[in-house]
């Protein structure tokens, strides 16, 4: 794909960890990206050490800590929702089927983590297109992924069926996540947040 091309809508929801627009995320970029939209410092190392080995590795198709953005449609791995295409482009028809899914509980407009996570695991990983290893460490590698989503762009919650309130993100908030809008926002809200806490000393 040419450099000139426009993004996809997945290569536009990493651009954000790619601040400086060369394409390529850096181990550094991983982390201050993370650390931008509120994840704490020890679990962001963590998770940035997880990503650009995993993703580096697929998006170059050899050991690399460097994500390659416009081969990220390369770094789709098992155990996702479908929501992205093999292109890396918005599947409509998945990500209305998320609201839907026998997973799901009402009202319909709000999803938990543990709903997301069921769906996911159902669809599961039948081809094992990077064996049974890879499934493994796809299975956990997804699970990871939807904790830090709910954890930084949790906004309402939702009651389950034992009548606990579960931190759930809404369907205009994940829309916003597929379509490679959300870490820019939460970055941006974060920064205001933060400005405005130093004013108020």
């Amino acid at each position: 794909m040419s450099d000139t091309e426009p993004l996809t809508v997945l290569e536009r929801h990493v651009s954000y960890f790619d601040p400086d627009g060369d394409g390529e995320i850096t181990i550094s970029q991983t982390y201050r990206g993370l650390r931008g939209i509120g994840v704490g410092a020890l679990i962001a190392v963590l998770l940035t050490v997880l990503i650009n080995l995993f993703l580096g590795y697929l998006t170059q198709g050899k050991p690399s800590t460097r994500v390659s953005v416009r081969d990220i449609a390369r770094g789709k791995h098992p155990y996702d929702t479908g929501t992205f295409n093999v292109n890396g482009e918005l599947d409509e028809a998945a990500f209305t089927a998320l609201f839907s899914a026998p997973t799901a509980s009402p009202p319909y407009d709000r999803l938990t983590a543990a709903e997301i996570r069921k769906m996911i695991v159902k669809r599961g990983d039948p081809k094992k297109p990077f064996g049974e290893l890879g499934s493994v460490l796809s299975n956990w590698f997804s699970g990871r992924e939807i904790q830090l989503l709910l954890c930084v762009a949790s906004d309402c919650t939702k009651r389950t069926e034992s009548g606990e309130e579960r931190p759930a993100i809404s369907l205009r908030t994940l829309r916003r996540f597929y379509t490679g809008h959300l870490l820019f926002l939460l970055a941006r809200h974060k920064r205001i947040k933060d400005s405005r806490a130093h004013g108020a000393r």
